[in-house]
Parts: structure tokens; C-alpha cells; sequence
């Protein structure tokens, strides 16, 4: 198993299996999907993800996300793809605005 994340900061974390799936969680709700859609696409998304991240010594938080969208794309889940997209642009937008 990964022991560290790479973020795009270049600073390295441990993988917590839990923030994927939250990560993925929160973007199915934010894209309407029901309880039982979520939990389905929780379940198959994150453990596609962490079976990725198991074969690996050190990845990229990039590595992570380019997963989760394919695996999210295979299902046929591209407005989750379309809302998580969303909040990372509003995020970088939101952190530029802080810095100057």
C-alpha cells in the first residue's frame, strides 16, 4: 500500500483510504444522485482507487483524481465528473483570491 500522496504542493502525505471515499461521496450528492447511487458508487470507485494505490510505493494526488474520474466515467457518472471539476475550480479560484 501507498504510504504517502504526493500533492500538487509537492508536499507528501499519508494516504487515508477515507478521504477518497468522502471525496467521492460528497460529489455524487453535490451531482443529485440518491442515497443508494452513492453508496454504489462510493463503493465501487474508492475500492478501484485504493486497489490502484495498493500497487504503489508513492503517488501523485493527480494519480488519485485521473482514477477516480475513469472509474467514475466507466460508470457513466460524468455530471459527478462535471461537479467535482466544479469545486476544484471554484477552490483554486477562492485560494488565488487569498493570496493577492
Amino acid at each position: 500500500m501507498a504510504r504517502a500522496v504526493v500533492k500538487r504542493n509537492g508536499i507528501e502525505e499519508i494516504f487515508y483510504p477515507d478521504k477518497v471515499e468522502k471525496s467521492i461521496e460528497k460529489a455524487c450528492k453535490a451531482a443529485g444522485l440518491s442515497e443508494k447511487e452513492t453508496k454504489d458508487v462510493v463503493t465501487k470507485v474508492a475500492a478501484m482507487t485504493i486497489a490502484f494505490v495498493d500497487t504503489e510505493d508513492l503517488v501523485s494526488s493527480e494519480q488519485i483524481r485521473e482514477m477516480i474520474f475513469s472509474e467514475l466515467e466507466r460508470l457513466g457518472q460524468t455530471k459527478v465528473i462535471e461537479v467535482w471539476k466544479k469545486y476544484e475550480e471554484e477552490k483554486r479560484k477562492k485560494e488565488e483570491a487569498e493570496k493577492g
